[in-house]
C-alpha cells in the first residue's frame, strides 16, 4: 500500500476520505497556547572556569593550582589570564603553607 494511493490495496477501504476525516478532526481540537520560551543569559566559558578554579582553590588547593594553570597557559582564556595567575599564587601559598589554609577556616568557623 503506498502513501498517496487513492484506496486500500487489500479492503479497498477509501483512503482520500479517511484523510480529509483525520484532518478534519485535527483542526477540531482545541489549541493550546505554547509557554513562553525562557532564555538564560549566557555565561561566558572564561568565567565558569574562573569561578570552579576559585572554588578548587579555597577547598581542594592541589587542584586548584593544576586548574588555574591550565587555565592561565589557555590562548581561549586570555582575558582571565591574570585572575588565573592570582589564583595560582593563593593555591600555591595554601599548599606550601598549611596555617594558611587551616587559618582560613578557623576564620569562617
Amino acid at each position: 500500500m503506498s502513501a498517496f494511493a487513492a484506496g486500500c490495496a487489500i479492503c479497498g477501504y477509501d483512503l482520500e476520505a479517511y484523510r480529509s476525516e483525520r484532518a478534519a478532526k485535527r483542526e477540531a481540537r482545541p489549541k493550546v497556547p505554547s509557554a513562553p520560551s525562557v532564555s538564560l543569559p549566557r555565561v561566558e566559558d572564561e568565567y565558569l572556569l574562573v569561578g570552579l578554579t576559585t572554588i578548587l582553590v579555597l577547598f581542594v588547593p592541589l587542584f586548584g593550582l593544576i586548574l588555574a594553570v591550565i587555565g592561565y597557559r589557555n590562548p581561549r582564556f586570555a582575558n582571565a589570564q591574570v585572575w588565573f595567575a592570582l589564583l595560582g599564587v593563593v593555591a600555591l601559598v595554601m599548599l606550601v603553607v598549611p596555617q594558611v589554609r587551616f587559618g582560613i577556616w578557623q576564620l569562617v568557623l
